[in-house]
């Protein structure tokens, strides 16, 4: 047992037993309860909540970095646990869609609405999501070990040290213009000095310039001239070969000083307020911070946005957020690829592009039909469309933010969770005041006259439009900050190694 393993122990203890409670009615309760009553019971409930889902998702965060040190399969990782997250909360509305299906079809053409009637329907929905989660909970923590942190920093330290050879490699000639060797000695010899004079400067000052290579092929090379370009070449493509199949990494690495594997100081123990010194800790928590919100205002905002302001079938309320959730689960099985071919920062921006779009269909279609548009079509289909470029925004924006996270805390595992509770903590305090903020500034509430409802309709297009189309732009905002702090944290240190040799961090 460690501490990751015991905080997740602990918060799914807390979930469990809290969570059935803020969606079962009052003991003892009744209709007219006071408000002031209902606070004080529900509060404790939602407190414990709070602190125990905030622990289980931290420490699982946490873990991630521990279970593989090559950055891309981290990211495969998160987006495997993005996947799950997508299927449970499918499962959710999914089930929330049947039920409102079956009060629709008994509405017998009445509006369908949700509200209080309800109560009862999202209890039962609680507690089989606490069952489904009670038996996840168990699976994970049988099937999942959690590895030492001196283990991980060793498999860390070989990774670095393979890249660091695969850029002194690259210094020496350019592995994409390597020739291959022909059968004689002399025409190999005759076609490096013509095609790269700078293989023949290296081979005269060094008679065996790549001895440095990992001597795994010894056995192979008592048959040939060890001195042979034959030789050499094969070594150095073997090298290389192992390399990018070890770390996934290319072997062009023009553009690799600017990879978010730079945020990570290389600092050998990193103590949790060590992080509080290093300007990028505020510029990727702030790249999180946005992220989140614009994910979780989404959530929040779509269901109200399709009831108040576009009035359509109360089962939209459960089919538009899955649509989002579709979207962004086909999107996840792509972010790998992604993050391989174009690094995180485009791919966070790509998928900020597609939130920052559902948001402005959002505000320039016409939805009620006074521009001469076609209503119906929009309520009921093109909804469909905009939840789809909302969901695949969500969903690469997230990953990406957990992704770059993930890279600043590097090999310095042992204050991990720190980094993400942090990031949490910014997360949920940000969202919580947000929403807050938001619900002070609804117009008429509570109130069903004609005038207030008309204003709902604008209020909440404008809050989900504003809201997540306005921190995914924050969120790419924060990204070109970081590339640009990567790129001036590289600039400086080049200018120090060429004053002289930097003092090894301790």
């Amino acid at each position: 047992m460690t501490l990751i393993t015991d905080s997740l122990i602990l918060g799914s203890v807390m979930v469990l037993t809290s969570f059935p409670f803020i969606f079962s009615p009052i003991i003892g309760g009744t209709e007219k309860t006071a408000s002031w009553v209902k606070l004080l019971y529900y509060a404790p409930f939602i407190g414990i909540f709070q602190i125990g889902w905030a622990s289980v998702q931290v420490s699982h965060l946490a873990l991630i970095p521990k279970m593989h040190p090559d950055e891309l399969i981290r990211t495969e990782l998160f987006s495997i646990r993005y996947c799950f997250t997508v299927i449970a909360n499918m499962t959710i509305f999914i089930m929330t869609w049947l039920k409102l299906k079956i009060d629709e079809l008994n509405a017998k053409g009445k509006a369908c609405r949700v509200d209080t009637d309800d109560a009862y329907t999202f209890m039962t929905l609680a507690l089989i999501a606490i069952g489904i989660g009670l038996i996840s909970t168990i699976l994970f923590h049988i099937g999942v070990k959690e590895e030492p942190d001196r283990i991980v920093k060793e498999k860390v330290a070989a990774i670095n040290s393979r890249t660091d050879l695969i850029r002194r490699l690259s210094q020496i000639v350019d592995p994409t213009e390597i020739p291959q060797p022909e059968t004689s000695t002399s025409q190999a010899r005759r076609v490096s000095g013509e095609t790269n004079p700078a293989i023949t400067d290296v081979t005269n000052e060094n008679p065996d310039p790549y001895s440095q290579l990992d001597e795994d092929e010894g056995s192979k090379r008592g048959l040939l001239d060890e001195g042979s370009v034959e030789v050499r070449f094969a070594r150095l493509q073997i090298a290389l070969q192992e390399t990018e199949h070890s770390t996934q990494i290319s072997v062009k690495l023009k553009a690799s000083h600017l990879s978010t594997k730079m945020l990570n100081i290389g600092k050998e123990f990193m103590h949790p307020f060590d992080w509080f010194h290093l300007p990028q800790m505020y510029i990727v928590g702030f790249v999180y911070m946005t992220s989140r919100l614009s994910i979780n205002l989404g959530q929040v905002y779509v269901p109200l946005y399709v009831q108040e302001s576009l009035r359509i079938p109360c089962t939209s309320v459960a089919t538009v957020p899955l649509t989002m959730y579709i979207s962004g689960f086909l999107v996840s099985f792509i972010i790998k690829l992604m993050n391989k071919h174009y690094g995180r920062q485009i791919s966070y921006s790509l998928g900020a592009g597609f939130a920052i779009l559902g948001s402005l269909l959002i505000l320039c279609l016409d939805w009620d039909g006074k521009h001469g548009g076609d209503s119906y079509i929009l309520k009921n289909y093109v909804i469909y469309i905009v939840g789809v470029f909302l969901g695949a925004g969500a969903s690469a924006i997230l990953i990406n933010s957990l992704s770059i996270t993930a890279d600043l805390i590097g090999k310095n595992i042992e204050s991990g969770a720190f980094v993400y509770g942090t990031m949490s903590f910014s997360d949920k305090f940000s969202c919580g005041l947000t929403i807050l903020l938001i619900n002070s500034l609804v117009p008429c509430p509570g109130s069903m006259e004609r005038p207030c409802k008309d204003q709902d309709v604008v209020f909440y297009r404008n809050v989900l439009a504003y809201s997540v189309g306005g921190c995914a732009l924050a969120g790419v905002l924060g990204v070109l900050a970081m590339t640009y702090l990567i790129h001036f944290q590289h600039k400086t240190r080049q200018e120090e190694l060429s004053r002289g040799p930097i003092p090894e961090m301790k």
